[in-house]
């Protein structure tokens, strides 16, 4: 199985399912019988033939009429969990079905149903079949497969999940993958510091670890620490260099280094790599309008929109751009396209109260700000934005008040004197100066 990261979750961790179980990877083998000491049913336990051949004799050793129930269970697992490994799911939760009708409380039939459904999407059936696990017995990968499932399905609480995690970690030290998918989740939900301590323990395991690689540089880039970040994003496509993805965030780092012409380079590579998607263009776009190729960076969007079609991403920042272009009403179009659509983020209600601002349109500004907080309630620029246009349609008193909530979710250190310079303009000099004094330590 590669081992890449997608940006989604599911994708990325379907992807990544041959290394949550105990499987070894099989290696050539032929004939099925090599020597004496050679049975279908010692190939199939042992796991350590090649995986047609454990296929195969798996469904000899199920033929015999003399085999015990222990055993039949044994062998239906173990031929489940070659069918999984060849991504035939179907076929493997069959068996494992099959194994369960024998023995339900069987933990090790249940932990490889559990990831089987995982990677299905099958995410509710998924968490049962890993908490009956460990409710009979807690292995470390019942409980990594119990963590994950329970933010999928959204049945338990993040912060028990993340106990999961560790009560995992904490009974397979040497488990790389609880560690980083422990990470990325962390990473998920803005918790960058956490996320890259938990990284460095992947790392720590396992130094070439693509795919923790790629999460240390994600993570470090979210906290705007370019060069490490660089550093690590290196070492993922060296460890392997597929996955446009990949490229695209060097682009990023590159830009964010202000080493832009190179930031074109790799985000062409992403392009390449990945003609389909929308990030590589992007960058690309941004990249060159850092050059100062404004004109070159907007065909770069229009000939993106060509390939790929309506994407909210890259309609977010071809309108992004126009408004730093101070193309306004242009910008506003793109927004209000991604937002007559079905896949609306609060960022795009945000770009949208940020853009009517810009047009002194006081009314939609403080709507689409709201619809941002309905979304995201601790976006402080949502709050920001929102207080702005209050302040120009005459309720200062709103507007100090959600001026105050923006500065409890993260404030920029710019929003403190931008707010006191609205008040200023209009005439509300005592409020500005009681504004400075308490949040001006």
């Amino acid at each position: 199985f590669p081992l890449i990261a997608s940006l989604t979750i599911n994708e990325k961790s379907a992807l990544l399912f041959a290394l949550t179980v105990a499987f070894s990877t099989p290696v050539t083998a032929t004939p099925l019988i090599v020597s004496s000491e050679a049975t279908v049913e010692k190939i199939c336990i042992d796991y350590s033939a090649k995986i047609e051949e454990i296929v195969l004799a798996c469904q000899r050793a199920l033929e015999n009429p003399a085999i015990t129930d222990d055993q039949e269970i044994q062998f239906l697992r173990r031929l489940g969990d070659a069918r999984s490994v060849s991504n035939n799911v179907e076929l493997a939760i069959e068996k494992y079905d099959l194994a369960l009708a024998i023995q339900p409380e069987n933990v090790g039939v249940l932990t490889s149903l559990g990831w089987s459904l995982r990677v299905i999407d099958q995410d509710v059936a998924a968490y049962e079949s890993f908490k009956n696990a460990v409710g009979i017995q807690p292995p470390g990968q019942g409980l990594a497969g119990l963590a994950a499932t329970t933010i999928d399905s959204g049945k338990r609480t993040f912060e028990e999940a993340i106990q999961y995690f560790d009560g995992a970690t904490a009974l397979t030290p040497d488990y790389s993958w609880a560690f980083r998918e422990k990470a990325w989740r962390l990473n998920d939900v803005g918790r960058y510091e956490e996320a890259e301590k938990t990284f460095a323990q992947a790392l720590n395991i396992d130094g070439l670890d693509e795919n923790a690689n790629y999460g240390m540089a994600r993570s470090l880039l979210e906290q705007r620490k370019y060069e490490p970040a660089l550093d690590f994003i290196n070492a993922s496509i060296n460890s392997d260099a597929d996955g446009w993805w990949k490229y695209s965030t060097r682009s990023v780092i590159l830009r964010s280094l202000d080493r832009n012409a190179q930031a074109v380079r790799e985000a062409q590579r992403a392009i390449e790599m990945g003609p389909s998607n929308s990030e590589g263009y992007v960058q690309k776009a941004r990249a060159l309008y850092n050059l100062g190729k404004r004109n070159q960076a907007f065909e770069e969007l229009e000939a993106a929109q060509a390939s790929v079609g309506h994407d909210g991403f890259l309609l977010y920042w071809f309108a992004h751009m126009l408004q730093s272009d101070a193309q306004f009403e242009l910008a506003m179009q793109k927004i209000e396209t991604v937002i007559n659509s079905n896949d609306v983020t609060h960022y795009d209600h945000e770009l949208k109260a940020f853009i009517a601002l810009e047009l002194n349109d006081y009314e939609t500004a403080l709507t689409a700000a709201e619809r941002s907080i309905e979304m995201e309630p601790t976006s402080s620029y949502s709050h920001f934005y929102a207080a702005i246009a209050m302040v120009h349609t005459g309720d200062i008193p709103a507007a100090q008040s959600r001026f105050e909530q923006a500065m409890s979710y993260k404030p920029e250190d710019f929003m403190l004197g931008d707010f006191a310079a609205e008040l200023i303009s209009k005439g509300k000099f005592v409020e500005a100066i009681e504004l400075r004094l308490k949040y001006t330590k």
